[in-house]
């Protein structure tokens, strides 16, 4: 028996790592019966035959999971937003923010194609990024061929299990390329000026070898759901409420329009940023509309 790490599923086959090495393995027939089954990311105890192909026969248990795209055991995402073309939409940053947060995996922000602003674009962006500093997240700047403060990202990156996520044309796999010195040559595609939006250039779910850790630019994350989220436990997904939400009058507060609410009370003082309670309030409906379209 061998330990390893899935890093890659196609057709059936999983790519297990260990010991420097790459197998090619099946998953053993009762992971079907119990309807479970491995998924990129899992630490796996497999064994090899002498063909040197293997067969999974036990996942640990994982500290979190993704069904789109199917991947475990994340320690943080690099959450890739475009300045412009597509133009920034912090609502979609936010969105992916609680997602992240609500599954333990620490968020990171890179902004691309910042290359493209200009002055008074590109100081509007410095002050959004200073907006995340201060709620405590890490956020880097990115042209089309370089990130601003490049080394201190890969310190972050160094010896973690990441996920690139964004929108389709945002630059995820451009970035990925240029942290890599395209010793990944991951394929890249154009904006659609048409569309506004990019084509989807990664199809497969990989874990890739990167600064002493891994890091996956994954297919799938373009579409986000709430569904996973109640609206009790999205207050707490905003790392920036918390320290506001014991101080409210009624045990359960969902800051919309309970009186005596702290975190509402936070957003008029200028404590909490407005763009952040205003995505709050938007997930809360879609949370809410949700419900009702599944009672239905």
């Amino acid at each position: 028996m061998k330990n390893g790490l899935i890093i890659g599923l196609q057709g059936g086959f999983y790519t297990v790592f260990a010991d420097g090495k790459s197998y090619l393995c099946r998953a053993r027939g009762k992971f079907r019966n119990q309807k479970r089954a491995p998924m990129v990311g899992d630490r796996v105890t497999f064994t090899i035959n002498d063909d040197g192909s293997g067969y999974v026969q036990e996942f640990s248990k994982r500290k979190n999971s993704f069904v789109r795209p199917a991947i475990a055991n994340i320690d943080q995402a690099l959450l890739v937003c475009a300045a412009k073309e597509p133009d920034l939409q912090l609502y979609l940053l936010n969105k992916f923010i609680a997602l992240m947060e609500h599954q333990n995996v620490t968020p990171i922000i890179l902004f691309t194609k910042t290359d493209l602003l200009n002055t008074d674009e590109y100081e509007q962006l410095l002050a959004v990024k200073k907006i995340y500093e201060k709620i405590g997240y890490a956020v880097f700047l990115g042209e089309e061929k370089k990130i601003i403060d490049e080394q201190e990202l890969i310190r972050l990156l160094a010896d973690k299990i990441t996920v690139l996520a964004g929108q389709t044309g945002v630059g995820k796999s451009t970035a990925l390329n240029t942290l890599s010195k395209h010793t990944l040559n991951l394929e890249t595609n154009a904006i659609s000026m048409a569309l506004g939006r990019g084509k989807h250039t990664t199809r497969q779910v990989t874990l890739y070898p990167l600064f002493d850790g891994w890091i996956s630019d994954t297919p799938g994350f373009s579409s986000l759901e709430l569904d996973m989220i109640s609206v009790e436990e999205l207050t707490w997904d905003f790392i920036d409420f918390v320290p506001y939400i014991n101080d409210c009058k009624f045990r359960g507060c969902l800051h919309i329009n309970e009186p005596g609410c702290a975190v509402k009370a936070a957003v008029e003082n200028g404590e909490i940023f407005q763009s952040r309670y205003q995505s709050y309030t938007q997930f809360i409906t879609e949370i809410q509309e949700q419900k009702v379209i599944y009672k239905k």
